[in-house]
């Protein structure tokens, strides 16, 4: 297990939810997390692993700003070897994975990455729409030649105006692990980054504990 019991070695997952709601803010939690070994709300590391974090949309700065104040809450120590950023924002062209020469250019930085993690899909995968499920095929393709080389995947994407996951639903098929951030029915906005996590896919659950439905929120460090 990378994150045990809901990411293991060699998956593939899909996180998603509506704008606003927390998602970045989970996957790099996530990201984190693996990458120094710490527990993360229900979840727990065996031991650390390497992560690569791939932003297609928020600026650098903020990307590291982010990362810095969950930092504050892990009890281990992240290290740079450990968890590395590639960020569109720095790329000139931008990154497009939906495309062979995308997926060849982010293939030489994968030599001894145990975590990919795509934030997000919309911004990241610009080949072919959405709402086509051929146009998908290449970039599942892509996925499922890292699992081979023993790479899990962790992709972001948004939620469609029906709360599901926007697009077609032939992303699911080969996935290991889908889960869907959702506002609690009593959220209000002053209440900042608060979602219930819940579990559409869970191939590689032992027991059904694992797929209980949770709360979480963000809580402000200082130090």
């Amino acid at each position: 297990m990378l994150l045990s019991p809901i990411l293991p070695e060699r998956s593939l997952a899909m996180l998603y939810a509506p704008r606003g709601v927390g998602k970045t803010l989970l996957g790099l939690s996530i990201g984190l997390a693996v990458a120094s070994g710490s527990p993360l709300l229900r979840w727990s590391t065996p031991h650390p692993r390497r992560v690569l974090y791939v932003d297609g949309e928020m600026p650098l700065v903020s990307l590291q700003e982010r990362l810095r104040a969950i930092s504050l809450g892990l009890s281990g120590e992240v290290l740079n070897a450990d968890f590395r950023i590639l960020a569109a924002d720095h790329v000139e062209g931008g990154i497009n994975l939906g495309s062979e020469q995308g997926q060849r250019a982010l293939d030489l930085l994968l030599e001894d990455v145990d975590l990919l993690i795509l934030d997000n899909l919309s911004t990241l995968c610009t080949s072919g729409g959405e709402s086509a499920s051929d146009a998908w095929v290449p970039m599942q393709n892509w996925l499922l030649m890292l699992r081979r080389r023993g790479i899990a995947v962790l992709f972001i994407h948004h939620a469609g105006t029906n709360g599901r996951q926007r697009g077609t639903s032939r992303r699911e098929d080969a996935l290991d692990t889908v889960i869907a951030l959702r506002r609690p029915e009593d959220y209000s906005p002053e209440q900042g980054a608060r979602f219930e996590i819940h579990f559409e896919k869970l191939r590689n659950r032992v027991d059904g504990a694992g797929a209980v439905p949770f709360e979480a929120s963000l809580e402000s460090f200082t130090g």
